[in-house]
């Protein structure tokens, strides 16, 4: 492996790419239930009652966890008052869902080979060619959301 010249031992490496599913029902979730409340905070319309749709989200994206009356999470959720944010918060989860679909390319992604096709077809294009165009040719096609998912398991 290319990180052998670092001795790190394989049992702690292996903990490590195994940790990546640590909390990650709890964070994902979080960030469906702030781009849920953004999305119905920017979507068009009448004034609206952040409380109702606060509580509205909160039993959509986690019903199963309890909030304490006083948290607000809208007040120090700085997207929501950012004009060049908006309704674009999802995005993370979209960047999460295409950081998977390469990770789970990139086999055995401690091998030196596996690194440098990486970054010579995608990282060193730098801007110069849209990324969906390099994610599709170094994906061989249209990224899916099979690695995403298999996150959750």
């Amino acid at each position: 492996p290319f990180l052998e010249f670092l001795n790190i031992p394989d049992p702690l490496i292996e903990a490590h790419l195994a940790s990546r599913t640590a909390s990650i029902g709890m964070t994902t979730t979080g960030l469906i239930e702030r781009a849920l409340l953004s999305l119905e905070l920017f979507t068009d319309g009448e004034e609206k009652d952040v409380g109702a749709l606060r509580e509205k989200v909160r039993a959509t994206a986690r019903p199963y966890v309890r909030f304490h009356p006083e948290a607000l999470p809208e007040c120090f959720f700085h997207h929501l008052v950012d004009p060049l944010y908006g309704s674009r918060f999802y995005s993370y989860l979209w960047s999460q869902m295409l950081a998977s679909a390469c990770f789970d390319h990139i086999v055995g992604m401690l091998d030196l080979q596996a690194y440098r096709v990486f970054c010579d077809e995608v990282l060193s294009k730098g801007g110069g060619v849209d990324p969906s165009v390099l994610l599709r040719q170094f994906l061989g096609g249209e990224p899916t959301l099979r690695s995403f998912a298999e996150l959750f398991r």
